[in-house]
């Protein structure tokens, strides 16, 4: 686990320095509605400017930006408010008047990479059994030791149980109160992802999910690591409404939240606008709305709908690789570059 971080920070390191190196590359943020593809609007920031965060209120947007300082004095940091009708400027407000997490304002947040990491999470689990976690929040990916999660009562604030993630755990989620977490096993320079799911009070999972065999290998090269390349069955994951939606090694699965058991699968790597080298998604991080899931993949925002299942629009070829996409009330807000 610790190499894999090796591997990420230097990754992150590569992109950090890629972007001081190429100032002229300006960041827009867009809404768009994923039905249509139309864009209602949009949001041009400065060639020195690089968003870290975005989140969604009622009416509001709030982008998080920080500054390429070409005499390396450090980032500057700015928060810009936006009226999510218009994308237009507005006062700016206290987006952390909440004591509890179901007092939160905050409809949805992007994350920094990976849709199971709890690194950018604001606060505390509430599950719908009344409990009310205490130590998720302190989760950093880069984690390589357990973590023991507390749960209270949220009225009475009695102890009611406690859980120890794995070694490696580095995120929680929950799907009711069916507690959700991924670890990565390293082995001969191989990463495997292993999704667990365990009901609040249990004293283990009932369920772990990995890639199937008959999913290819992924080989990860990168400039500054020297030797073989490290072969990934890693995968990213997002809790839906109704199923867990899993992508890894170019296929898409949903999982019922109580067995692990895998409802349907998709392989990407068949679809028309795969054959028709129109796009390419090897990997995609996944945001569901309605009976669309809305895929994104480095530079690529595509449309996939469960029912047919297909892909059936490719929305953008533009996107900036961070932070990822958020929906929010039926829009998709992303980040995108060009020259």
């Amino acid at each position: 686990m610790r190499k894999l971080a090796a591997i990420l920070i230097i990754a992150f390191s590569g992109f950090a320095y890629a972007s001081r190196i190429e100032p002229d590359i300006q960041v827009a943020l867009r809404k768009i509605d994923p039905l249509t593809g139309s864009e209602k609007w949009e949001v041009s920031f400065p060639t020195n400017q690089r968003p870290y965060r975005c989140e969604a209120y009622t009416n509001r947007i709030v982008v998080f930006l920080y500054t390429i300082n070409k005499t390396d004095k450090g980032p500057k940091s700015e928060v810009i408010f936006l009226d999510s009708k218009t994308g237009r400027t507005v006062a700016p407000f206290d987006t952390r008047d909440f004591v509890y997490g179901d007092e939160d304002p905050q409809l949805a947040r992007s994350r920094a990479g990976s849709q199971g990491s709890v690194l950018d999470e604001r606060g505390e689990i509430w599950l719908p059994n009344g409990w009310v976690s205490y130590g998720v929040s302190r989760l950093p990916w880069w984690n390589a030791g357990t973590n023991q999660i507390y749960f209270f009562d949220r009225y009475h604030w009695e102890l009611k149980w406690s859980l120890t993630l794995p070694e490696g755990a580095y995120n929680l989620s929950h799907w009711n109160n069916m507690l959700v977490f991924r670890k990565s096993v390293e082995k001969d320079n191989k990463y495997t992802g292993i999704l667990y799911g365990q009901p609040a009070g249990r004293d283990s999972p009932v369920w772990k999910f990995t890639l199937p065999a008959d999913v290819p290998d992924v080989a990860i090269r990168t400039s500054d690591v020297v030797g073989p390349p490290t072969i990934s069955r890693d995968f990213t994951y997002t809790v839906g409404k109704r199923e867990i939606y899993v992508f890894g090694g170019g296929t898409l699965f949903a999982l019922d939240p109580n067995s692990g058991k895998t409802n349907w699968r998709y392989v990407v790597s068949s679809d028309s606008t795969q054959k028709k080298k129109t796009i390419r998604l090897d990997y995609a991080d996944v945001l569901e709305i309605g009976d669309d899931l809305i895929l994104s993949s480095g530079s690529t925002l595509a449309r996939f709908n469960k029912n047919t299942p297909s892909i059936i629009a490719v929305l953008r070829k533009d996107l900036h690789d961070n932070p990822l996409p958020i929906s929010c009330e039926g829009f998709v807000y992303c980040f995108t570059e060009r020259p």
